[in-house]
C-alpha cells in the first residue's frame, strides 16, 4: 500500500501507538520485561533503522512515538518478531510450561495530546489548571523506561532521535499502516 504523505515545512508527522501486552508478560519481573522491550526497540534502532521520537515502557503498556516512515509497518512487525524471539528464549531456558504467543500486543492509536507533547520534550500547557496533566507530566518525569529522560538531558534505556521543540507534530493515524497481523489482537 502506498502513502502519500504531504509534510509542511517545520513540521514532523509521527505514527503514536500504545500496545498493550498479552499474558506472555506475567513470566517477566517488571524490571525484566522493560529491559526485554528497550533492547528490542533499540536492536530495532540499530539494525533495522526505526525511528524513535518518544516512548514510555510499563508493565502494562509500551508507548511508541514513531517517525512518519512507509516502512514503519515493518519496522514494527520485526519488533514483534525481536519480542516473540526473546520472549521464547527465556520461557525455553527456565523449561516453563509451554508459552503461546500468537497474539503479542493489542495496538492502539494514542490520542492524549498531553502524553504525545511531553513524551517528545514539549512542553504543555493549558490556559487552567488540570490536575490530569500535572499528575501525568509528574508520572513521566519519575518513569526510568521513559523518553522523558532524554529531553532532560540525561540518557534513557532506548536510543531515540530527539526533535527540536520548535518543529510542530503532526498525528498520522496508524490506521493508515495497516499493522493487523499475527502479532495483534484484534481490537474491534
Amino acid at each position: 500500500m502506498n502513502i502519500d504523505i504531504h509534510i509542511e515545512p517545520n513540521t514532523h508527522a509521527i505514527y503514536a501507538i500504545r500496545l498493550v501486552p498479552g499474558k506472555w508478560k506475567e513470566i517477566f519481573s517488571k524490571g525484566n520485561y522493560a529491559v526485554l522491550i528497550a533492547e528490542c526497540l533499540n536492536e530495532c534502532v540499530y539494525e533495522n533503522d526505526m525511528h524513535i521520537n518518544g516512548y514510555l515502557i510499563t508493565y502494562n503498556s509500551v508507548c511508541l512515538l514513531l517517525s512518519n516512515d512507509i516502512e514503519c509497518q515493518q519496522k514494527i512487525t520485526l519488533f514483534m518478531k525481536k519480542v516473540k524471539t526473546a520472549v521464547l528464549e527465556v520461557a525455553n531456558k527456565h523449561e516453563r510450561e509451554k508459552i503461546v504467543l500468537h497474539h503479542l500486543f493489542r495496538q492502539y492509536t494514542i490520542t492524549d495530546t498531553a502524553l504525545i507533547y511531553l513524551l517528545t520534550g514539549r512542553d504543555f500547557q493549558l490556559p487552567y489548571y488540570d490536575p490530569n496533566v500535572s499528575q501525568l507530566r509528574e508520572k513521566l518525569n519519575n518513569e526510568p523506561f521513559c523518553s522523558v529522560v532524554d529531553y532532560s538531558g540525561a540518557k534513557s534505556p532506548v536510543v531515540i532521535e530527539k526533535k527540536e521543540p520548535k518543529i510542530e507534530i503532526i498525528i498520522t493515524s496508524t490506521d493508515t499502516i495497516n499493522l493487523q497481523n499475527d502479532y495483534f489482537f484484534n481490537t474491534l
